[in-house]
């Protein structure tokens, strides 16, 4: 009796049908209360456009699109230059994993794009928030010895004048949206499922605690030691109370890592509710069966960007900024890590 429901439940979502009958009108505009596709794909359009906006903007400019020079007599510690060179060439390998087995791979098997795969795409077009760090201050600062090609901070909105000529690294700060996102939440979705298995009674509520505790650990193991032996990037100007290490060029603000661990946590809820759906679609896709099979796909793929997206600023970029600026512990930065536009003029 409960496998006939259940394929009964898969039957409807499927072909519009419940039971062998046509969905009534009254559980039609039940089941479209929880949609959410058409809201979150407007959104997830949007998105895409600041991004292509502020990239193309970017790559046409003469004074921020190019390598941020680095200066004669600026000279890196070696080991730390080799230890660079290494999280480089690591991070451009995660990445092209994550495009065989969660894009390439699939779409090959099934012949059409999944949710792994939009999730990745979501990272790419978030890369486009990583320039948000930098808006109205230097808050975090990039080592101008990473590849890069400048950044694009000028053209995101609500820019106010802070640092926007500095190297924004392409080969570590862009894997990082990647394997925050779609490979964190493949970490989460396997936590999750272990847990389910040895405490089949745990609440999803407390699973998703537990894995974002672990994510926050994971996080603040992995940037300090990142940090520590490269010297990637540094966190200019922290809150001091949720600061270890405060004063320091190793200064580590707490809350970058409550915040990362969100970000991944969010991608997590969103793969593990399309694995707990019965129709594979996740929390932000409710709804795709309901729209005409031609705008199904499109739909769902900008509502997963539009999700990614939101996480990024609300979860990461809004809180990150907004206890930086009033923070007040700082450091003097190395000349390989300041921006070629900051201090701004007024003050030098």
């Amino acid at each position: 009796m409960k496998q006939s429901l259940h394929t009964k439940r898969n039957a409807s979502v499927s072909d519009g049908r419940h039971g062998g009958g046509v969905v009534t009108p009254r559980s039609a505009s039940v089941a479209s209360r929880h949609d959410s596709v058409v809201p979150w794909a407007i959104w997830g359009a949007i998105w895409t456009l600041i991004a292509l906006n502020a990239w193309v903007r970017w790559i046409m400019s003469d004074t921020h699109f190019g390598p941020v020079p680095i200066q004669p007599g600026d000279v890196m510690d070696s080991g730390k230059l080799i230890a660079l060179r290494v999280l480089e060439a690591i991070s451009t390998f995660v990445v092209l994993q994550c495009v065989y087995q969660c894009a390439w791979k699939p779409w090959r098997r099934d012949g059409k794009v999944g949710l792994d795969a939009m999730l990745l795409l979501g990272g790419v077009i978030g890369f486009s928030a990583d320039s948000m760090l930098n808006l109205h201050d230097l808050l975090f600062a990039f080592n101008s010895h990473s590849v890069n090609l400048g950044v694009w901070t000028a053209f995101m909105p609500f820019y106010t004048g802070g640092p926007a000529i500095y190297g924004e690294s392409l080969l570590w700060g862009f894997p990082m949206y990647v394997y925050f996102g779609i490979t964190a939440s493949l970490a989460g979705c396997a936590i999750i499922g272990k847990l389910r298995a040895r405490f089949p009674n745990i609440t999803n509520a407390s699973a998703y605690a537990i894995t974002y505790v672990a994510f926050c650990v994971g996080d603040f193991i992995l940037e300090n030691t990142i940090i520590r032996t490269t010297d990637a990037y540094m966190f200019t100007k922290t809150y001091e109370p949720l600061t270890v290490f405060a004063g320091t060029m190793h200064q580590f603000p707490l809350y970058e890592s409550f915040c990362a661990a969100a970000v991944s946590l969010g991608f997590t809820i969103m793969r593990q509710s399309a694995l707990d759906s019965p129709d594979g679609l996740s929390i932000v896709e409710r709804g795709a069966s309901r729209l005409s099979p031609g705008l199904r796909q499109p739909m769902r793929t900008m509502a997963v960007v539009g999700a990614c997206g939101a996480l990024f600023i609300l979860a990461y970029h809004l809180p990150f900024n907004w206890l930086g600026v009033i923070g007040e512990s700082t450091f003097d930065i190395p000349s390989y890590m300041m921006p070629a536009d900051w201090p701004p003029t007024a003050a030098r």
